[in-house]
């Protein structure tokens, strides 16, 4: 499962006024990468009730840093979700290249147990590097 990594990345400049501008910046990751950024920067894992996403924070040369990513309760809100609104599936995909599936659209009892056990895979693989 994927993730967002949001930092701020070199400030550009504005061509009319010359002056700098921030540059909020976003990268992929995955699980098991954002695990090991929680555990060096001690971020604390919190829940987003409005995007129902899994998120932490943390301080990384006087920067700020974000990471929102998919756990077990994201997965399990998105899934709810199909089932209460009766929709046809949802997308889900993987950014860890050792995963089995890379992007897919869950629509079946046994898609989403497939992606699951994508998911607790990352989640196993990022427990190990700890």
């Amino acid at each position: 499962m994927y993730g967002y990594h949001w930092y701020a990345g070199a400030p550009t400049r504005d061509a009319a006024t010359g002056e700098d501008k921030p540059n909020p910046t976003a990268e992929y990751i995955g699980y098991a990468n954002a695990m090991q950024l929680a555990t060096a920067y001690s971020g604390k894992v919190q829940w987003d009730e409005q995007d129902h996403s899994a998120y932490f924070w943390f301080y990384r040369d006087q920067m700020r840093e974000w990471i929102f990513f998919t756990d077990l309760h994201t997965f399990q809100d998105r899934y709810d979700l199909v089932k209460k609104d009766g929709l046809e599936g949802f997308a889900h995909g993987s950014s860890e290249k050792k995963t089995r599936r890379s992007g897919s659209f869950c629509h079946s009892t046994s898609d989403v147990l497939s992606a699951q056990t994508d998911l607790l895979y990352e989640i196993t693989f990022a427990m190990s590097l700890l």
